[in-house]
């Protein structure tokens, strides 16, 4: 059975505190789901510990406290002020994690959980600085999706994103402060969109991109900036290698989408002539990263 109480689209003039929903029914026996996106919530405190989808966005929270929920699968915090945001250890089956545009440094509880079902993380627009043990033990057959576009985050350690991601299809790291990409930093075997598009890259060690799956790879928002970057980068990574001698090969052909509006560079086309030019030596020179 499913209950689904939605208060959504309620506000008030007057700040609102929900501490008691009085619904008289056996939580046990349902997918409860609770709405109650958009209803000027300050506070947010339940006295059930049933919620398997709960929609709290577009309120005003700076903290929630949701430790006492082990059954969530869904979760949309996202459009307030939250600093502080606490999951319960044992959510085993969450499987959307959206708490986008808010204030979180971290999401606490987060690096402690397997989330086994896991299939989507938003947590872009935040003032998350680092990634270190950020998903310490995470290792979802079913995440496809990390979005943590505009946080603050200044380096990609080593194994952040690895192997055991099998599903993992696109990164979103665009606009942070990302300087250094450490070696074996992506190793998610079938991504295939990665987007790093304004960031100050410097360093990007070797093999700092071990995946031959990638076919979409937003860099730069200065097609003259990034070539001189990896013209002149001094990494041997083979990764790089290729991007320099396929530049200086194709650099007369249309190798990029140019999109004004946006400013971003789309190096799918890059990728796409790699792969069916020389297939071969690419999949010779990843066998050996």
């Amino acid at each position: 059975l499913t209950k689904n109480v939605d208060y959504s689209e309620n506000e008030g003039d007057l700040p609102v505190n929900i501490t008691r929903i009085p619904l008289g029914v056996d939580f046990n026996t349902l997918d409860f789901s609770l709405n109650v996106s958009r209803t000027n919530l300050y506070s947010f405190v339940v006295d059930f510990y049933d919620i398997h989808r709960l929609d709290i966005s577009f309120n005003h929270l700076t903290e929630l406290n949701l430790d006492k929920q082990m059954k969530l699968n869904y979760i949309d915090c996202s459009h307030q002020n939250l600093s502080k945001l606490i999951l319960n250890k044992q959510l085993l089956e969450l499987e959307e994690l959206r708490c986008s545009n808010n204030s979180l440094k971290t999401v606490e509880n987060l690096a402690f959980m397997e989330y086994k079902k896991l299939k989507l993380v938003d947590l872009s627009y935040n003032e998350i600085d680092s990634l270190k043990n950020l998903f310490l033990y995470l290792a979802s057959r079913f995440l496809h999706t990390i979005n943590l576009k505009s946080n603050l985050i200044q380096i990609v350690p080593s194994y952040t994103f690895d192997n055991k991601l099998i599903s993992l299809y696109e990164i979103n790291l665009s606009y942070n402060r990302i300087h250094t990409i450490k070696t074996d930093a992506f190793e998610s075997p079938n991504l295939q969109i990665l987007d790093l598009t304004g960031n100050p890259l410097k360093t990007i060690e070797p093999n700092a991109i071990f995946t031959a799956s990638l076919r979409l790879f937003y860099v730069h928002d200065d097609s003259q900036k990034m070539a001189n970057q990896f013209a002149n980068s001094k990494s041997l990574d083979h990764f790089l290698l290729l991007h320099k001698k396929w530049n200086q090969t194709f650099s007369k052909k249309l190798h990029f989408i140019w999109n004004t509006r946006c400013g971003i560079i789309v190096y799918f086309v890059w990728w796409n002539i790699l792969l069916s030019k020389t297939s071969n030596n690419i999949l010779s020179t990843f066998s050996t990263l």
